[in-house]
């Protein structure tokens, strides 16, 4: 047993896997292993999670008719800092030992050289760099965020340069932080939060980077569970810089929500191809985790307030069938289900279902 519980994280990043669970373990096993202490997480009928503290584990599936399907695990390192030993539960104590509040990325690098288990640095969304840094496992396909340098948008004031947190999904979540709750105010396409300030604007070509972060955030946390693991990592990638030739190119417009400056949601609209007198919204994203701080909301009053503006008397959107949080958002927008139904391919020769909504006024 190494001081600190170093061995308990050497051997998740080398194995990626949890005292024998992983990322593929059903339920049961992992209750089996962990123990059923925990908070279960039922996000519609297709996405599950069950929080063990320390550990989260995540399942999916296509209907609620199928069996849980294992998707990935995360190590919420940065609980430690707050919580303390109460993040752990009493099995990885009693296998591990005590557990130091941060994990220092030196340390962990240099026991995994040791067993000859590499790690391998990736590109960083450029909004995230120099905060976060991600090195990958290539055997175990796990990856390792270390916080760079403290004051980014997910560097929290108790976690500082170095600290690290493993997660087998191909690539870690993006963290927002200083996101609450929106209240209105007045001012066209501006709402305050607290003392801060939500805008709304027209997006101009400068703003291709950050847009294509949005979107890669998006596409990895909602979409990448659809596909095979190299496929999705590839179109995470790919999305970073598709938004750039699209700004002022057409009659498509986007729009950017900030958030003290902060940008973490945008919208894509163009005039129906389909449908004479309506607009269609094309992309409407909101990054995962704005989620909650009410950016998304005021986004959709903005884009319907120029919709209407504009003198549309229609407009309609599609969404995956099976994303519940979008088809929860577009009906608490005000938008209802029209029935169609189409299949897209993504590229990977698997297409899938997308559903409409639609809304007028």
């Amino acid at each position: 047993m190494t001081p600190y519980s170093l061995a308990f994280y050497v051997d998740v990043v080398a194995t990626g896997e949890v005292l024998g669970a992983g990322p593929a373990a059903s339920p049961e096993r992992v209750t089996a292993v962990l123990g059923a202490d925990y908070a279960e997480n039922v996000c519609g009928r297709y996405a599950m999670f069950r929080d063990h503290g320390l550990v989260e584990f995540h399942w999916q599936r296509a209907s609620g008719a199928h069996p849980w399907s294992g998707h990935h695990f995360t190590l919420q390192v940065h609980r430690l800092a707050h919580q303390g030993r109460t993040a752990v539960s009493p099995v990885l104590r009693a296998r591990y030992g005590r557990f130091a509040p941060r994990l220092r990325f030196g340390k962990l690098r240099r026991l995994l050289d040791r067993r000859g288990v590499p790690l391998v640095e990736i590109p960083e969304i450029p909004a995230n760099a120099p905060y976060f840094r991600t090195f990958l496992q290539p055997a175990s396909r796990v990856a390792v965020t270390v916080v760079g340098a403290r004051g980014g948008y997910g560097a929290a004031d108790r976690l500082r340069g170095g600290t690290c947190t493993p997660s087998t999904r191909p690539c870690p979540p993006r963290k927002w932080s200083g996101v609450r709750p929106a209240r209105s105010c007045a001012g066209c396409g501006r709402r305050r939060r607290g003392g801060a300030m939500t805008d709304v604007r027209q997006a101009v070509p400068g703003d291709g980077d950050v847009l294509g972060e949005i979107h890669a955030a998006v596409w990895e946390a909602a979409y990448a569970p659809f596909f095979a693991l190299a496929f999705a990592a590839e179109a995470v990638r790919d999305r970073l810089g598709r938004r750039h030739a699209r700004i002022g190119d057409g009659p498509e417009t986007i729009l950017l929500a900030r958030v003290d400056g902060r940008p973490p949601a945008l919208s894509y609209y163009t005039p129906s191809r389909d449908r004479p007198h309506a607009a269609e919204i094309l992309s409407f994203y909101g990054h995962p985790d704005g989620r909650g701080s009410g950016v998304a909301a005021a986004l959709m009053d903005e884009t319907l307030r120029r919709l209407r503006a504009a003198g549309y008397a229609r407009v309609h959107l599609w969404t995956l069938r099976d994303t519940p949080r979008s088809r929860r958002f577009s009906t608490k927008s005000g938008f209802t289900e029209s029935g169609a139904e189409r299949a897209l391919d993504f590229g990977d020769g698997n297409p899938l279902v997308r559903v409409e909504y639609e809304r007028a006024w």
